[in-house]
């Protein structure tokens, strides 16, 4: 089966000042990328069109031994406008200019290599029907019309797989008040594959901000029961996070994929996924893990996944999945 290099990262470049120093880390972010070379790169958190030109072009002249290099970008389905809590709304006469800025929808963006043994064929992207309310505009989800977006790689062989790239509703201070969004959203998800991506299978990554049960926290279980059991997905970062916290001591980034900056409670909320019966495994998975909150590169930690795939009429058996490593 073809190999496959996914790396998967919220990269925490929010507009308004919500993310600080956000160029000088996606400058090293684009370091990362150049140094591990992934076959396909799927990011989150991308809203700012300027950041994800930047993020291309800084790509622009990665080595290759083929005669085309870099990356090619999907994503920007639409611009949506966004208010901005930074100015401040002095009555209704304020709105119009907070709402001037554009920003990228969804904040998804896809890198795919070019001159490497994939190719992509096509992209499409979803927007999740279930979503906070436009509304609620100091915690932005709404606005940012999260989704998913699903571009199909094409192997020099002729195998073909789907990779996802998705962001789901964040919890934001409440930790159960948006469980039933995320899990409408993980319905979505897994409905919409099942008619575009029949017979072809699915790599889908992304922060889904659900918490993975561990023996210290278990309040998402349900919505990480129903995206597991529910809806017939693998987590394929299951084994390295059970073998992360079995480890005595435990390493400095704690098991954890989320970053806080006040050290309390963060969780494991970025995954990688294929989905049961589907011809994909797991060959290694590495964690690049940050010293703190965009310190270097985000508030999450990145993935960078080593995959078989193939077609499921030409599946061999699961391989085993190697120990995870950190940077």
């Amino acid at each position: 089966m073809p190999d496959l290099r996914v790396l998967s990262w919220n990269v925490h470049a929010l507009p308004f000042g919500y993310s600080k120093h956000r160029r000088q880390r996606l400058r090293a972010i684009a370091q990362v990328v150049r140094d591990a070379r992934p076959d396909v790169v799927l990011l989150q958190e991308v809203f700012l069109p300027a950041d994800a030109d930047y993020l291309a072009e800084s790509l622009a002249g990665v080595p290759a031994a083929e005669e085309r290099s870099g990356y090619q970008a999907f994503g920007d389905t639409g611009r949506v406008l966004a208010i901005d809590p930074a100015i401040p709304l002095a009555g209704l006469m304020a709105l119009p200019y907070s709402l001037a800025r554009p920003w990228r929808k969804s904040g998804l963006l896809t890198l795919v290599r070019r001159g490497g043994p994939w190719r992509a064929e096509e992209q499409a992207f979803h927007e999740f029907e279930n979503e906070a309310s436009d509304w609620a505009f100091w915690e932005q989800d709404g606005k940012a019309d999260k989704g998913m977006l699903r571009v199909r790689l094409v192997h020099a062989t002729g195998a073909r797989v789907d990779t996802v790239n998705t962001h789901l509703q964040a919890e934001y201070d409440d930790p159960l008040g948006y469980a039933g969004v995320r899990k409408a959203q993980i319905g979505e998800l897994t409905t919409v594959l099942a008619l575009s991506s029949e017979g072809i299978p699915v790599v889908c990554a992304g922060d889904l901000n659900t918490a993975a049960p561990t023996p210290e926290s278990d309040f998402d279980r349900d919505a990480y029961d129903h995206l597991i059991r529910t809806h017939g997905w693998r987590d394929l970062t299951a084994d390295a996070r059970r073998d992360c916290l079995a480890a005595d001591p435990r390493p400095f980034w704690r098991c954890e994929t989320y970053v806080r900056a006040d050290g309390g409670r963060a969780d494991w909320v970025d995954y990688v996924l294929t989905r049961d019966g589907d011809c994909a495994a797991l060959r290694s998975l590495r964690v690049l893990a940050n010293e703190a909150p965009d310190r270097p590169w985000s508030d999450h930690h990145g993935l960078l996944a080593d995959l078989a795939v193939g077609e499921v009429a030409r599946c061999g058996l699961p391989l085993p999945l190697a120990a995870a490593a950190t940077n």
